[in-house]
């Protein structure tokens, strides 16, 4: 996360890559790292739902 942050913010790699490549990019990215936050795993599950 705090790559991305910092390739958002960096405008040398902006000025080599493009712009546009660097958000279409970071947008992918940034929507990997929500799905994998949302993501429950099997021990989380287990852990947690068995109690309820």
């Amino acid at each position: 996360e705090e790559s991305l942050d910092a390739l958002e913010k960096d405008t040398v790699f902006a000025d080599m890559l493009g712009e546009e490549f660097v958000k279409a990019y970071t947008t992918m990215r940034w929507n990997e790292v929500t799905r994998f936050r949302s993501h429950i795993t099997d021990w989380e599950k287990q852990e947690y739902l068995e109690i309820y």
